[in-house]
Formats: structure tokens, C-alpha cells, sequence
């Protein structure tokens, strides 16, 4: 008798063992990703960049400002001053989470 594994025939087991394997990979490259951005920002170069993003972004200030006579509100500057803070927001939020969080880290695929 032969010892090797075969694949299952059943299409469902065979479907499921596939989505164990894909969310094995995603978890494995999510771990990846995040010892990746602690070797880069846990450093004393890394905090300078985040310090120097975070004032470039304007991290602590409102994005919604007024901007127009009568204390008026541009939509459209607000947006772009949230998507500039988005990016480092990202970053900060992956150098915080646990090593139990990081399968919750979006991974691209490669």
C-alpha cells in the first residue's frame, strides 16, 4: 500500500483544504509584513521618518479646517488632507498590533 498523500476527491474537503492553505500563506506573509515594518520603524531612524511623516502629514490637526470667508469648509482639501494622514495612520497601526492581530494585516500578493 502507498503511503502518499492524495488529494481528496470530495470537491468540498478538497475546496476547504485549499481555503486552510491560502489562509495558512496569508497568515505566514502577514507575520512577514509585520516583523518587516518593525525592522524598519523600531529603529532610532525609523522613529525620525515617522516623526518627520507625521509632521508632513499634519497628524495632529483637524482635517476639516475652515478655509473660506465666513469660517467655510472645503470638502475636497479636507479629503486630501485626510488621505495624506491615511498612509501613516496604516503604519502605526501595524507597528501596534500583536503577533495574534497580525493574520488581521492586509498582505498583497507577490
Amino acid at each position: 500500500m502507498n503511503n502518499e498523500h492524495r488529494p481528496d476527491p470530495n470537491p468540498v474537503n478538497r475546496r476547504r483544504e485549499e481555503g486552510r492553505q491560502k489562509d495558512l500563506l496569508a497568515q505566514q506573509q502577514a507575520a512577514e509584513i509585520r516583523a518587516a515594518y518593525r525592522e524598519v520603524f523600531d529603529t532610532t531612524a525609523g522613529s525620525l521618518v515617522l516623526g518627520l511623516l507625521s509632521a508632513a502629514c499634519r497628524e495632529r490637526q483637524p482635517s476639516f479646517l475652515p478655509t473660506g470667508p465666513g469660517g467655510t469648509y472645503d470638502t475636497h482639501a479636507a479629503a486630501f488632507r485626510d488621505g495624506r494622514k491615511s498612509l501613516l495612520l496604516d503604519i502605526r497601526d501595524i507597528l501596534a498590533t500583536s503577533p495574534e492581530q497580525a493574520a488581521h494585516i492586509p498582505t498583497a500578493t507577490r
